[in-house]
């Protein structure tokens, strides 16, 4: 497969807060899982706030496909106490306000943001030929949907996205090798995986 240097963003942007509801950096040399990673995250950009400008929530999922190879729905259900993140229809994460305390930034009016841009902390962009971008690769969004719903909900259990999660079928949708981290991303007590290649 080609390298493809070109991140792909759908974010919500509005008075003191930032969702990047689907971030995806494509296939980064060196790292054979990038091309199936989501990435979910919030930033803080209230003035005055000890975190400014920081990222202060992620969601991070290894999926068993490759987002590049065809579509897929990636979505995000908001209201003023919880956000909950979906992949395909099925609920990936769930936060809350009362998880995040003064953190919450999922609050005001905000503004729909679809890009493909590139960042240096992934790649220098002075760096990049145009051998980088493979033969007509191009970043495709089929649609995006909006509406507003009275209807209110809460967390619920979330679904594992990857195959064979019990191992029902051997090692079939397992691969390659991770250890467990003392990193923790997101929420309390959590368990992070980090491949070691």
């Amino acid at each position: 497969p080609h390298r493809i240097t070109c991140p792909a963003f759908v974010r919500t942007t509005g008075r003191g807060g930032e969702i990047d509801i689907f971030e995806h950096y494509g296939q980064k040399d060196g790292d054979e899982f990038s091309s199936r990673r989501f990435h979910t995250s919030f930033h803080d950009w209230r003035k005055g706030s000890l975190t400014f400008g920081k990222r202060i929530w992620t969601n991070d999922h290894q999926l068993d496909f490759r987002v590049a190879d065809d579509f897929h729905t990636y979505g995000m259900h908001w209201q003023d106490d919880l956000v909950k993140i979906y992949v395909d229809g099925m609920l990936v994460n769930c936060v809350t306000k009362d998880e995040m305390g003064d953190k919450w930034i999922a609050t005001g009016d905000q503004k729909i943001w679809i890009d493909s841009e590139t960042f240096d902390w992934e790649v220098k962009p002075d760096l990049l030929k145009a051998s980088d971008f493979g033969d007509g690769r191009r970043f495709v969004v089929d649609y995006c949907r909006v509406w507003q719903s009275s209807r209110r909900s809460q967390c619920d259990l979330q679904r594992n996205l990857v195959s064979n999660p019990g191992f029902e079928d051997g090692l079939s949708g397992w691969r390659g090798s991770a250890i467990a981290s003392d990193e923790v991303h997101s929420g309390d007590g959590s368990a992070v995986l980090a491949s070691r290649g």
